[in-house]
């Protein structure tokens, strides 16, 4: 099981075409019951028709995975699987950029392996809001290859729209925001900024999309790291100072961030916007 990345952003139209796009991606949204198996992101940067691009049996189609010795195949329920052709890699790799089958298209064109999914789509022909899950990172490749493909495209093709998107995942620890600026020469120009999740929270200070409150993470911090005890004087601290509380007996040395309880050194972590709150970790 991978590790979900949460994600949520907004998305400018500048142009007619990217009006009509929103349009469109707001009634697939909306539908009760999607009939196809498109993807947010297909919208932008659709997956291949594989089908169209060799020949195959009836009923067959592109499987990514692992078989054998083969990443991808060719499949059919209640049927033995046929190994591609060497011929057919090299004609699927010519037309599609060197990814063969949605795995690698959508982990190299995209970044993730599933898309956009658990998604939540709202807005009007101006402003598109989405958010929603994706697998391990963000699918941030994708407007990367957006805005990069709109220079092959004639320009009533071309779409034109400014973004700010974020994304982040506490377990892999890292936060991020991308966005798109439109200039007044119909250009865009794509901008990341990462870091760790921890860092994030302070950075952004409650102005990002799926990072918590400063404060709210910290009390969370506090309760995953079996918070011995906590004070907001720690300006007030001096080494050696003794603090007996319900049952505990530490040594604080504030200079080195650490707590000697039983002769064991334990974190002492400050906040770091106030200077003041502190609280001694379990472990």
């Amino acid at each position: 099981m991978p590790n979900y990345c949460d994600n949520a952003g907004v998305l400018t139209a500048h142009n007619l075409r990217t009006k009509k796009l929103f349009l469109e991606i707001l009634d697939w949204a909306s539908a009760d019951n999607k009939e196809d198996d498109r993807n947010f992101c297909d919208f932008f940067i659709p997956r291949p028709d594989w089908k169209s691009i060799i020949e195959m049996p009836e009923g067959y189609y592109i499987q990514s995975g692992a078989w054998k010795d083969e990443k991808v195949w060719l499949a059919k329920e209640g049927e033995p699987n046929i190994p591609l052709t060497d011929e057919q890699k090299e004609i699927i790799k010519e037309k599609c950029r060197g990814n063969i089958g949605d795995y690698d298209f959508c982990c190299n064109v995209w970044g993730t392996k599933w898309g956009l999914f658990d998604e939540h789509i709202e807005g009007d022909e101006n402003k598109l809001y989405f958010g929603g899950t994706t697998a391990w990172g963000p699918f941030a490749t994708m407007f990367e290859n957006v805005v990069a493909l709109q220079e092959e495209l004639p320009e009533e093709e071309k779409l034109l729209f400014s973004m700010e998107y974020d994304y982040s995942e506490s377990g892999c620890d890292f936060s991020g925001r991308q966005q798109i600026e439109v200039y007044d020469d119909g250009t865009m120009e794509i901008y990341d900024e990462e870091m760790g999740y921890e860092e994030g929270v302070w950075t952004w200070d409650g102005e990002h999309g799926t990072l918590p409150e400063p404060e709210e993470f910290w009390e969370n911090k506090k309760d995953w790291s079996g918070c011995l005890a906590e004070g907001d004087n720690f300006s007030e601290l001096k080494d050696g100072d003794l603090l007996m509380e319900n049952g505990l007996i530490a040594i604080l040395m504030p200079s080195q961030k650490e707590a000697y309880i039983n002769g064991f050194p334990h974190e002492l972590e400050v906040h770091p916007m106030n200077g003041e709150e502190w609280f001694i970790h379990e472990q």
